[in-house]
């Protein structure tokens, strides 16, 4: 009788896998610095209403409340890159 309760539970997806891509979208986005973020250094991001844990994925240094995209995830770590300028328009 556990095993039926607690299958059951793990099963909710109606026997659907997840795909490996709706898993990555998870780890997409925009988010906004909440300290200095460094490429070999732990920060903090604030991204889908929390914070994380963040490093930069770039050369250099992030200043806090920079806006940056998220482009994956290592553990509880995310990883983060500034995001192109645009052109100013004439």
């Amino acid at each position: 009788m556990l095993i039926a309760f607690f299958g059951g539970l793990l099963n909710r997806g109606g026997g659907r896998k997840p795909c490996p891509r709706d898993f990555l979208c998870c780890w997409e986005g925009e988010a906004i610095a909440q300290t200095d973020l460094y490429p070999h250094r732990s920060g903090r991001v604030k991204f889908g209403g929390t914070e994380w844990f963040a490093r930069c994925q770039g050369q250099g240094m992030v200043a806090a409340g920079t806006v940056v995209r998220v482009v994956g995830r290592v553990k509880v770590t995310l990883l983060v890159e500034l995001l192109p300028e645009e052109p100013e328009s004439a």
